[in-house]
């Protein structure tokens, strides 16, 4: 199994790569670990070695590349052609990249074509990818964009796709009301949890601190309303007798945010779900249409769980 661990945060990235190291180990005790950093790679023999070989006494080994993509584009096809000659059994590769600048897309693309890479850590700088080239950002945008990333990958591509189409509309002073510089900090989380925990009171309290901190109103009216909607299609899908399993996996959801969802969509009927989600694609369109202020809707929102108003 071969891995690419890749991300502009090289904290994250070294952790993940410490990870790996750690459940290779594990699972293959006699194991070798290989560490090799860019800046000093052996020789192109001890390489061949180190790759093409298999231990005398049957143990697997993994091998670390440090910052490969660093390197000179003539090192890169040389450890490519030996790549191909490993022993994909007996041997586990690890390409841990800690500057998403030197990230070389047609080095990794061909790679994961012919087989090489099989598996992939990719961190916020990946929301790069769903970047549209005809896009004019500002490094707000773009910084609001990394952060969401990291949440719901789903929901950037949501709302470039939104971007893409004020700029065709020829609309581009709409486009910073889309944007702001957004911080998931743990109150938007906090409030989140109090929200679909239907703990009225302390949402509210999360609410007012994140309206403090100058969170845009209209970004948390979002993430709410793709939430709600997993919900919804979980309990649709049980409701249908449909294997929330697959559906959960359709989504594209992280293990930890299913979990998650599992456990708050307990607290709902359907009927139940479908409301809110009507109440807050309302407070949406009439928001974006100047005849409601968002703020005050989402507090009254907040509100509306304890009071069970929104239901009637």
């Amino acid at each position: 199994m071969n891995i690419l661990v890749f991300g502009d945060d090289p904290a994250q990235v070294r952790k993940k790569t410490a990870d790996l190291k750690a459940r290779f180990l594990q699972v293959n005790p006699g194991g070798e670990v290989i560490i090799l950093y860019a800046d000093d790679l052996p020789g192109i023999g001890s390489l061949t070695d180190m790759l093409t070989t298999v231990s005398l006494t049957g143990d697997k080994k993994c091998i670390i590349f440090k910052n490969l993509l660093s390197t000179k584009l003539e090192q890169q096809e040389q450890i490519e052609e030996l790549l191909k000659q490993s022993d994909q059994e007996m041997t586990t590769l690890v390409f841990s990249e800690e500057n998403s600048d030197v990230l070389k897309k047609t080095f990794v693309k061909k790679m994961t074509k012919e087989g090489i890479l099989l598996e992939k850590y990719i961190f916020s700088c990946q929301k790069a990818r769903v970047l549209r080239l005809d896009l004019v950002l500002g490094q707000e945008e773009k910084n609001y964009l990394n952060q969401l990333y990291q949440s719901d990958p789903e929901m950037v591509e949501r709302e470039i796709e939104k971007i893409a189409l004020l700029q065709r509309a020829g609309k581009p002073e709409l486009i910073p009301e889309v944007f702001s510089d957004y911080e998931f900090s743990l109150s938007v989380f906090c409030f989140t949890d109090a929200l679909f925990a239907k703990n009225y009171s302390q949402a509210s309290v999360y609410l007012r601190q994140l309206f403090d901190q100058d969170h845009n109103e209209h970004m948390l009216l979002s993430m709410i309303i793709n939430h709600v909607k997993k919900i919804l299609f979980i309990l649709d899908a049980e409701n249908k007798k449909h294997d929330v399993s697959k559906v959960i996996k359709e989504m594209k959801i992280h293990p930890f945010v299913a979990k998650n969802l599992l456990q708050q969509k307990q607290r709902f009927s359907l009927s139940e779900v479908k409301s809110w989600l009507a109440r807050l694609l309302e407070i949406d369109l009439l928001s974006k249409q100047g005849k409601v202020n968002a703020k005050l809707a989402l507090e009254q929102f907040c509100v509306s769980i304890g009071t069970r108003r929104i239901n009637n």
